[in-house]
């Protein structure tokens, strides 16, 4: 998946694209990050099965009642939290201050991502559910405005976390040449199948292309299933750090990338032509 930060980032400061296409690219980054908390909630358990001891022994019965168990999870937060949630925000935002109305949404937001781990889930997959339903309710960008700061605060902290787990000599030494391979197969892939997506969807080639780079810096949730598996004992240290590192080398290779794109598509298409 994309880092929707980084994206937003370079699609800011870069300017080559229109607002058609970037819109169109922030939705394909909420569709990755979707898409990554449901493989998330589908593999933590498995990763504890795992580090259990099991060798991730679940059978096709198991893993079946396992996907039902998300889908219903999610069909059944989602049915009775939109009815529920958006008349408390609306009631509280009529009726007391804003400040009680941040709280409260802060707490449903960790109440339902303590929900989802009580359901043998990940915590992520039961606080994005919680943001769709604060979203519902009329005083969303005031909610979504006020928690910036701690937004903030909280990805600072998530990222330390992060670096707090990764020596330097690992990075430069000791694993460098896993983190090439990780980093080129994701840009790779990653540019490919953006590129093939606008092909089909009967874009030009150069729009395809341009947009499909823009993709290229990998998401947030990298860290976090990576230090899942990490904390499960599925990966070692050297993995993760590799991880980690392709990460980080996508995040800062994105925007130079960026910059020449346009250039890298006219030689090459000249070259083709010729």
């Amino acid at each position: 998946g994309s880092s929707s930060a980084v994206l937003l980032a370079v699609l800011k400061t870069q300017n080559k694209l229109d607002r058609d296409h970037v819109d169109i690219l922030i939705l394909v980054a909420i569709m990755e990050d979707i898409g990554q908390v449901i493989i998330l909630s589908m593999i933590t358990p498995l990763m504890a099965n795992y580090a259990a001891g099991a060798m991730g022994g679940m059978d096709l019965n198991e893993i079946i009642v396992l996907i039902v168990k998300i889908l219903a999870f999610m069909v059944v937060s989602i049915v009775v939290g939109l009815r529920i949630v958006p008349r408390i925000i609306n009631w509280i935002s009529d009726n007391v201050s804003d400040e009680i109305l941040t709280v409260t949404s802060v707490g449903l937001a960790f109440g339902m991502a303590l929900l989802s781990m009580y359901a043998g889930l990940s915590m992520a997959i039961g606080a994005f559910l919680m943001g769709m339903m604060v979203a519902s309710s009329r005083k969303a960008k005031d909610i979504n405005h006020k928690i910036e700061p701690m937004r903030d605060l909280f990805m600072a902290v998530f990222f330390i976390s992060i670096g707090a787990e990764v020596y330097p000599a690992s990075i430069l030494v000791d694993n460098i040449g896993t983190i090439l391979i990780f980093f080129v197969i994701y840009f790779v892939l990653m540019t490919c199948n953006g590129f093939l997506a606008y092909w089909i969807g009967n874009e030009t080639c150069r729009n395809g292309f341009l947009s499909a780079i823009n993709l290229c810096a990998m998401g947030e949730f990298a860290f976090i299933i990576a230090a899942e598996a990490l904390a499960d004992n599925v990966i070692d240290n050297g993995f993760y750090t590799s991880v980690i590192g392709a990460a980080l080398l996508s995040m800062i290779a994105l925007p130079i990338v960026s910059r020449y794109a346009g250039s890298i598509w006219a030689v090459s298409y000249t070259h083709l032509r010729a």
